[in-house]
């Protein structure tokens, strides 16, 4: 898997890049023309997001929450660090609490890689966690 560092609130375009095994550049540009926007940032926080995810996840075929899925996962999380298992290859949806913001990252054979880091390496869940703020898994999604 070819993960790339991402941008500003990037971590799905990155994360469906590296499962589809394609460019960050390539994914970027379908969301923005999907979207009908010149920048990710207007795109983050409106209605317009999911809808957007929902075609990239469609033509990539990548194992990323929809909108439904993601809300249902949202309000039952697990604490990190519990034995959850990250076998095969896919998706983690991670956050800090309750009220602040997510992260997703792609994972591949237990390892999960943080798109949000300069030089996305393999390491375990735990470790990517220990590093930063994110108390809970919200959802694991595969292929």
């Amino acid at each position: 898997m070819k993960v790339e560092p991402q941008g500003p609130n990037e971590c799905m375009l990155a994360t469906i890049a590296a499962l589809a095994n394609v460019p960050l550049a390539e994914v970027r540009e379908r969301a923005l023309k999907y979207a009908k926007a010149t920048c990710w940032a207007d795109v983050v926080y409106t209605k317009q997001y999911w809808k957007t995810v929902h075609a990239l996840r469609r033509a990539y075929k990548a194992p990323v929450p929809t909108r439904a899925t993601f809300y249902r996962w949202h309000n039952s999380a697990t604490v990190c660090g519990a034995d959850v298992s990250l076998s095969g290859r896919g998706s983690v949806v991670v956050k800090a609490d309750a009220y602040t913001r997510y992260h997703i990252m792609p994972f591949e054979d237990g390892h999960v890689y943080d798109t949000s880091t300069p030089n996305p390496r393999p390491e375990t869940i735990d470790a990517a966690v220990s590093r930063s703020s994110y108390l809970y898994i919200v959802g694991v999604w595969r292929k």
